[in-house]
């Protein structure tokens, strides 16, 4: 994303201090709680916003906004795990995982649109982040401690 993008200079200054790292990955996780409160007023917000600026064009759609939400948070949250991994130089493990969860994604989401349409992908594909995230975050966290 372009959050680690934007963190990787300031990632590989740390390299050599996994303590550091860790640190740096604490502020960032309790500074995410803070962007849950803007995600959860958004979402409280979004019907009345949605139907402001489309009206009923699209019945539906504000769910789908509100899946999204939820997804969206859980990718900022661990935006710096990319990040760190490529400081420490995990590429394979990057590339091994990310294969692997597109994989599995896509296979899920082609059998939730066809059993459930839109409202199934958006919910197949928000699972899937964040069973990503969780994984990437928990092998960081073993990885750091390794190292």
């Amino acid at each position: 994303s372009s959050v680690s993008t934007v963190l990787l200079p300031k990632l590989a200054k740390m390299c050599h201090d996994r303590f550091e790292l860790e640190r740096f990955l604490k502020r960032w996780l309790k500074l995410s709680w803070c962007l849950l409160q803007v995600i959860l007023l958004i979402i409280v917000l979004s019907p009345f916003v949605l139907n402001v600026l489309n009206g009923n064009k699209y019945p539906g759609s504000n769910i789908l906004f509100q899946i999204l939400c939820v997804s969206a948070f859980f990718s900022l949250m661990f935006s710096p795990l990319t990040g760190i991994l490529v400081t420490l130089k995990r590429y394979s493990f990057l590339a091994f995982t990310s294969l692997v969860h597109q994989f599995i994604t896509l296979l899920l989401s082609c059998w939730a649109i066809r059993s459930y349409g839109m409202t199934g992908l958006v919910i197949a594909f928000t699972v899937m982040n964040i069973i990503g995230h969780l994984w990437t975050f928990s092998w960081t966290i073993i990885i750091l401690r390794k190292s």
